[in-house]
Formats: C-alpha cells, sequence, structure tokens
C-alpha cells in the first residue's frame, strides 16, 4: 500500500509542475478566473471557489511540501441543497499515507452580509467521515447531515471580494495562548491556491508585534475522484479529529 501512495504521490506532485494539468475541456475550468466570472452572484463565486482539492505546497522554498512520498491534501465539497438549505461546506484535511485519519474536519456556512462581503460560520459536526465514506458516494450531501440542528462554533470569518475570482478574509482576533499574544487569521482563496497567514497583536497594548510564522499554502489541484479513492484501498479507518 505504501508504495501506491508512493507511486500516487510522485505522480500527482510532478504532474503539477506545470501550469495546469491538461484537460480535454472546450471552456474555463475551476483554475481559471474565467470560470467564476461566469458565475452569477458573488456569494455562488466564493461558494465555488472554496470547492476543490489543494495540494500543500512551500511557497518560499518553491516545492512540494513532500516527507518521505506524503503530503498534506485538503478536500473540500459542498453539503446541501442551495436552494434549500444555503451555501454549506464540508472540509477535510489528511495525509496521504492516512486518508481515513484527518488532521481536521469542519462544517462551514456561508452568510451574505451586504454586496461583496461573507460571513464563514463555523459549526460542530453530528457525525464524523471518513475519506472512503465520502467518497462511496457520486455526491456526499448533506442528506447525512442534520444541517438545521447543528451546533454553531465560536469561530467566525468575514471574507470581502477583492474581485470576481478573489476573496480575502479575516477572523475574529483572539488569544493564542501558545505565542502568550492575540493572533487574527488571513485567509485568501483564488482559483489558483488557498493561504492562511497571521498578524499577531501584544495582549496588553494591542499594538502589532513580530512573530515567526509561516504561511499555510496550497495550490488547487485537479485530482480527480479516482486518484483520491486510490488513496484510500486499504485505509485504516478510525475516528476523526473534529476541531
Amino acid at each position: 500500500m505504501r508504495y501506491i501512495l508512493l507511486f500516487l504521490g510522485l505522480y500527482m506532485f510532478s504532474s503539477c509542475g506545470s501550469s495546469k494539468k491538461v484537460t480535454k475541456t472546450t471552456g474555463p475550468t475551476p483554475l481559471d478566473a474565467e470560470y467564476y466570472q461566469n458565475i452569477d452572484g458573488n456569494i455562488n463565486r466564493l461558494h465555488q471557489l472554496f470547492q476543490g482539492t489543494f495540494v500543500a505546497y512551500d511557497e518560499n522554498e518553491g516545492q512540494w511540501t513532500v516527507s518521505d512520498g506524503d503530503s498534506v491534501i485538503l478536500y473540500t465539497q459542498k453539503l446541501g441543497e442551495i436552494a434549500k438549505d444555503g451555501h454549506w461546506i464540508y472540509n477535510y484535511d489528511f495525509m496521504t499515507s492516512l486518508p481515513n485519519e484527518p488532521i481536521y474536519t469542519s462544517i462551514k456556512k456561508i452568510e451574505q452580509i451586504d454586496r461583496d462581503s461573507f460571513a464563514i460560520i463555523y459549526y460542530k459536526s453530528d457525525k464524523n467521515y471518513t475519506m472512503e465514506e465520502m467518497l462511496a458516494e457520486e455526491s456526499f450531501t448533506g442528506k447525512k447531515f442534520n444541517l438545521d440542528q447543528l451546533i454553531k462554533r465560536d469561530k467566525k470569518v468575514v471574507f470581502v471580494k477583492y474581485s470576481a475570482s478573489m476573496f480575502v478574509g479575516h477572523s475574529n482576533t483572539y488569544e493564542d495562548k501558545q505565542c502568550d499574544c492575540l493572533r487574527q487569521n488571513i485567509y485568501e482563496i483564488t482559483p489558483k491556491h488557498y493561504k492562511v497567514s497571521a498578524k499577531f497583536f501584544d495582549k496588553e497594548t494591542k499594538k502589532p508585534i513580530e512573530k515567526e510564522s509561516r504561511p499555510n499554502y496550497l495550490l488547487r489541484r485537479d485530482i480527480d475522484r479516482k486518484s483520491l479513492k486510490v488513496m484510500t484501498t486499504g485505509g485504516k479507518v478510525s475516528k476523526k479529529k473534529n476541531g
């Protein structure tokens, strides 16, 4: 199994070296800005930008974040029916060697504040899933989730539209006990990448302070369901961590 994962990982990372994966298409893909410009409504554009597969990349070193053939992948999929339930997202972060033991999972709902700004509200999951279970169906939807009964978490991020294909979000400022200061996370989503960075502030004065923090940078990649299923073959299923 490890050799299968290693081969798949190397193939995936080498194919990502080009600007985009070559596919048979007659129009723009989710890797193109034009794809989102053709979507009606900013909330629908943001919802679509969140969906897809993102692979960890070291922006400073200019190389894929790989260790012994292993890497981190963020798999994101919509939940429910937009017309009935609104704009929901399911996030699933995992190591390629442990696809059924996620690093982090979350459920989020996009709520419109005004034309160009949106609140991302986080919720606790009412049930845990593995990648294998998520891929077992053609459509992993809100049918398995009681969306109207989910409990809100004390976390919110406000995203603002910079263009039809770029949105930037800021979290509330909160105490980071690990660095003994206040912290605010900044999120940037585009057709090419998903980036999370941070600003730090003194707890007493609230003034900005310098702290070393390497951004969490992931590139959007066109990884099909078949390739994802190969990763889960023979995977060990265990209880998920909710964050």
